[in-house]
């Protein structure tokens, strides 16, 4: 018997590995190439750019700031930020704001969030090839 269950067979095991995230959660991360969009379509949630508009949200191109209005707002309704952080080059140099992708949209994004992680901690989950991880200032 293992488990306690004497039905149990390895055929029955639950599989624990494969990701699933709620229908509006967000996922964030570096587009790579199609990768971002691939791990949504993958494992669910909506990107940034299928939730509206940018000019009809009243952020016009300011992409960041839709962002981080979007972010708050899925948050505050109890929804689920998943960043993918597989992808990223120079986390160090992201998270120092400095080097040549201090710049991009994801850095500020993850700035961002680290500036608000007393506050956003329950609500953002990191990832790094499919796996669970801490928040990247915190190892």
């Amino acid at each position: 018997m293992i488990n306690g269950d004497e039905n149990f067979t390895p055929e029955s095991e639950p599989v624990f590995d494969e990701l699933k995230f709620g229908e509006n959660d967000l996922t964030y991360g570096p587009k790579a190439g199609g990768a971002l969009r691939a791990w949504q379509i993958k494992y669910g949630g909506k990107l940034l750019e299928d939730v509206s508009d940018a000019f009809y949200d009243g952020f016009g191109g300011d992409w960041i700031g839709r962002s981080i209005h979007q972010l708050e707002r899925f948050t505050a309704r109890g929804n689920k930020i998943r960043f993918d952080l597989t992808y990223m080059a120079d986390l160090d140099g992201v998270l120092n704001n400095i080097g040549k992708y201090a710049e991009m949209i994801t850095s500020q994004e993850l700035r961002y969030i680290r500036s608000n992680w007393k506050r956003l901690n329950k609500c953002v989950i990191f990832y790094k090839n499919n796996k669970e991880v801490p928040a990247p200032w915190l190892n």
